[in-house]
């Protein structure tokens, strides 16, 4: 991801939280991107963006994995359309993300259908279906 790209999924992010009663802040080299929290709830977020209108896959580094799979906290968040006027945010969280899982390569890989990133009632989020 370009560094255009990634700052403009953090910025839609940070966003999509405030519409939602959440609090988001940046961290650093923890294994996710961004600390969420509203009422005592903790949403551990790494942020995955693209320019386009879909993925077809994302492949997460070890240590993002390694939350995946033992933080309850971890969300994976994938941001469609980063550098447009209206980027969309996907929410997975642990569960949603386990049924994802295509394969372990180098990288821990998962695959997406164009059809998970179409707009089904919500125009800012709306996180596909399980």
């Amino acid at each position: 991801m370009n560094q255009d790209t990634e700052v403009s999924g953090l910025k839609a992010v940070i966003e999509h939280e405030q519409l939602r009663g959440r609090t988001a802040i940046r961290v650093q080299k923890c294994g996710y991107d961004l600390i969420s929290t509203c009422k005592g709830a903790i949403r551990h977020i790494e942020v995955k963006a693209t320019s386009k209108s879909h993925f077809t896959f994302r492949w997460l580094e070890q240590l993002e994995q390694n939350l995946a799979e033992n933080d309850p906290d971890f969300f994976l968040y994938l941001v469609t359309d980063a550098k447009g006027p209206r980027p969309r945010v996907w929410e997975y969280d642990r569960e949603k993300l386990r049924k994802q899982f295509l394969r372990v390569e180098h990288h821990h890989v998962y695959k997406f259908r164009k059809s998970d990133f179409q707009i089904k009632e919500n125009p800012i989020s709306n996180p596909p279906e399980s």
